[in-house]
């Protein structure tokens, strides 16, 4: 498995993440096509193509915030579920974020939510305790109410509103 850095709007591997994200993501939890292209190549963003022998199998979207990385989508193609893609990149960013990772989750209102929670949890992830909004990609939509879930486990109150507060203006209201 190899894990690429997309930095060029252009790359072959482009049509195939686009379709992927369409269809991982309902569309209040994801951005526009124009908004998802005009974040390649910013300083805090990094959009990443998974591989296994030259082919694409999925991406993951993540941040540099404070003093965590943020896994905004991660996503593998339902041809390559199954086979650990999610744990290995799940496991690289550990090491590359010092052993701290956030990210949201719906909360466990269906069988394939509390699937995904599940496989966060295997990983070494906790939810969080407190209620979590998630901003709106667009500025005249709504928040969803999602859950957040971290390594380390934040029970600390401060630290969770601090956190929250630097996902809203890092990740969603600085590009409305």
């Amino acid at each position: 498995m190899n894990i690429t850095p997309i930095t060029d709007k252009t790359h072959w591997a482009i049509p195939f993440i686009l379709e992927l994200y369409e269809e991982a993501f309902p569309p209040h939890e994801r951005r526009t096509t124009q908004q998802l292209l005009a974040l390649i190549g910013h300083a805090d963003m990094q959009l990443e193509l998974v591989e296994d022998e030259g082919q694409p199998v999925g991406f993951v979207i993540w941040w540099i915030i404070d003093v965590y990385h943020y896994i905004e989508h991660i996503a593998i193609h339902k041809s390559a579920r199954g086979k650990q893609y999610g744990s290995k990149i799940i496991l690289q960013l550990l090491k590359l974020s010092g052993n701290k990772l956030v990210l949201e989750v719906e909360p466990a209102e269906s069988i394939d939510a509390q699937r995904r929670i599940s496989f966060y949890e295997r990983l070494g992830f906790t939810i969080i305790p407190f209620a979590y909004m998630q901003p709106p990609y667009r500025k005249d939509e709504h928040a969803n109410a999602l859950l957040l879930m971290s390594i380390p486990a934040i029970n600390e109150e401060s630290l969770f509103n601090k956190l929250v507060y630097v996902i809203s203006e890092t990740v969603y209201k600085q590009f409305y």
